[in-house]
């Protein structure tokens, strides 16, 4: 019975780990912006266009920090030129989704 909880663990976590992170939130079209040296990619949502779902592409060998919420942010401020609003900012590991306000 172990054997087939190590099949299925093994399973789920390849097929977790295949897809990009934030892979079902964004639904638009990715776009690669760059933040401090690092490629952090970008889709809009298909369900509010003023929303964005923002996410480090290579994180190998490194830790969560807060950092990775600060670029992704700033990602989404540089790629529509609005302001996001503070109050929207979801953060789920690397992966950040927030709204802007293009009002100004």
């Amino acid at each position: 019975m172990k054997k087939y909880y190590f099949v299925f663990g093994f399973l789920a976590l390849t097929c977790s780990c295949t897809g990009q992170p934030g892979g079902l939130a964004g639904e638009g079209p990715t776009h690669k912006i760059d933040i401090d040296g690092k490629e952090i990619h970008l889709r809009a949502m298909k369900a509010n266009p003023n929303s964005y779902t923002a996410y480090e592409w290579d994180i190998w060998g490194g830790l969560i920090d807060p950092s990775f919420a600060l670029r992704n942010i700033q990602a989404i401020e540089k790629h529509t030129g609005c302001k996001v609003i503070s109050n929207s900012v979801y953060n789920q590991g690397v992966t950040t989704t927030a709204t802007v306000d293009c009002s100004d």
